[in-house]
């Protein structure tokens, strides 16, 4: 090709007569990219600030994208620096694989991000909300979270494998026999695949939530963490109870805050037939009304049975959660057994044996 027309087709050849000219060039680019990045950072600070949302939630991604914006538009002008081929194909490559990695975790932080604002929405609305609405939407972003972050990581894990040629001719050929392979794969990644099922389905229907207090395995916990694989039950005693996913959609388990975290819960006395019920039913209702940990909606006091020596008393009561209620429960067992050990001892369970004399026993013989 002639000087004239490689010149007119290629203004780089132009631009750049030694590498002084290239790095000048680059150190522009640079500059560019680094004048683009930090202005959208002051214009995000700006706008969470107008927001009233937490400043530190864009620190993450402000590094990130500062990185990205700066090796970016150096791959996009690598082919007018008119480098070694070589050496051209090698700083490509190289570059290439840094973006998609720094996209990949640029994603990964706006996951995270956007996780970060929900749950702060929620978290500086009042105690009451907190309840049942916001555990609602933290289960559902947890696990949107996990799905986004699985996705986004097999995609970036994809385009850096195929940014090499041998994998990809080696990619061309396992698709050719796809139809084998994705049997054998089927029988060998069927519970694997059975697992991330039933996660998508517990973050769609939402039989537990985050917080939620449950029985499973005749254990009672507070649901703690909740993944795609899974869920991580905290139980009375702070031991933790990890369970496949599948087994709250295959098992029945108690949820005992599905609808509301309100509670109601039984107290059961033995006393003698003596005991004046009428009376302790009015202590009862004297208690709980000067309780902190009643919620006013139900207190009753009933004589549920009546066995040979002893009569069954059930005290009913309600709590806004099952922390709450038992405390509540023990305290008013406590309280109850004490008023009746002060006020009515007679009211206790007690044995009666009757004694017959020698003498009334011979008459009833001679009779």
């Amino acid at each position: 090709m002639l000087p004239e027309l490689k010149t007119a087709l290629n203004p780089a050849a132009v631009l750049f007569h030694s590498w002084w000219d290239r790095s000048l060039f680059l150190l522009i680019v640079i500059g560019i990219g680094w004048a683009i990045s930090a202005g959208l950072t002051r214009f995000m600070r700006h706008l969470f600030r107008e927001r009233s949302w937490p400043t530190d939630l864009i620190d993450p991604m402000a590094q990130v994208s500062r990185l990205l914006l700066l090796v970016l538009p150096v791959l996009l002008v690598l082919p007018l620096l008119q480098l070694e081929p070589v050496i051209y194909e090698w700083t490509r490559h190289g570059l290439a694989l840094v973006c998609i990695w720094l996209i990949t975790l640029f994603a990964f932080r706006g996951v995270a991000q956007f996780k970060g604002l929900v749950i702060y929405h929620y978290e500086s609305q009042s105690p009451q909300d907190m309840t049942g609405e916001a555990r609602k939407a933290q289960t559902q972003i947890l696990m949107l979270e996990s799905i986004l972050k699985f996705l986004i990581l097999l995609s970036g894990v994809a385009m850096a494998l195929m940014t090499f040629d041998r994998i990809r001719q080696v990619g061309m050929s396992l698709l050719a026999s796809a139809g084998i392979a994705g049997v054998v794969l089927g029988f060998a990644a069927q519970k694997f695949i059975a697992t991330l099922i039933a996660g998508f389905q517990i973050a769609l229907t939402q039989p537990i939530r985050i917080g939620d207090q449950v029985i499973v395995e005749g254990e009672f916990g507070t649901i703690e963490d909740i993944t795609l694989t899974y869920v991580v039950v905290r139980l009375w005693d702070l031991r933790r109870l990890v369970m496949p996913t599948p087994s709250f959609i295959d098992k029945p388990f108690q949820n005992w805050t599905h609808t509301s975290a309100k509670l109601m819960g039984t107290v059961f006395l033995h006393t003698d037939y003596t005991v004046p019920v009428a009376e302790l039913r009015a202590e009862l209702e004297r208690l709980v009304a000067k309780h902190p940990l009643w919620n006013g909606e139900k207190c009753a006091l009933h004589v549920t049975d009546a066995q040979a020596t002893t009569l069954q008393l059930r005290v009913l009561v309600s709590a806004d959660n099952a922390d709450q209620l038992w405390d509540l429960r023990v305290d008013l067992r406590e309280k109850l057994i004490a008023w009746l050990q002060l006020n009515h001892p007679q009211s206790l369970p007690k044995t009666r044996v009757a004694f017959e004399s020698e003498a009334k026993t011979a008459d009833e013989k001679t009779a």
